[in-house]
């Protein structure tokens, strides 16, 4: 797909900044929270 939506993905984690990837998160939501967790 081309655009980026709201649609809620059930994502799980492990490692550092794991508990922020935990149950349905707007896939959206994902690429910001991957890049807090590296200190990005």
């Amino acid at each position: 797909a081309e655009e980026h939506t709201g649609t809620a993905i059930p994502v799980f984690g492990q490692g550092p900044g794991a508990e922020a990837l935990r149950g349905l998160i707007d896939q959206a939501d994902v690429f910001a929270i991957l890049k807090a967790a590296l200190g990005l």
